[in-house]
């Protein structure tokens, strides 16, 4: 629980919709501060960096350290159940989808 009152809302979000969902690929080969249309999900890398340090998802990195593919670890499913994280709003959890969907698509336009 102490690792709980230290995160965001939004990493709870994430932690919950990792749950539900279950692992992602992110390929996120770019600097949020290097595309401009990135800079209102910036908040994304340093959410992600920090569940990972905290060993509450399991993160996959390319070779060249780029955060590929993320997933929920077993500490991860241990602080949701003990959080109730079940209890957040859906619509919370499809903004994370949502989210990461915008940011795949701004990556892929980008990627020229």
């Amino acid at each position: 629980m102490k690792i709980g009152k230290d995160l965001s809302y939004k990493q709870l979000c994430i932690l919950q919709f990792l749950i539900v969902n279950g692992q992602q690929d992110l390929k996120w080969k770019y600097s949020f501060s290097s595309i401009d249309a990135l800079s209102h999900l910036s908040s994304y890398e340093p959410y992600v960096e920090d569940l990972d340090r905290q060993k509450l998802i399991a993160v996959l990195r390319t070779s060249g350290n780029t955060l590929s593919v993320i997933a929920i670890s077993k500490l991860g499913i241990e602080l949701s159940e003990l959080m109730g994280l079940n209890e957040i709003a859906k619509e919370d959890i499809e903004n994370v989808r949502d989210e990461l969907n915008e940011i795949e698509k701004i990556i892929q336009e980008n990627k020229n």
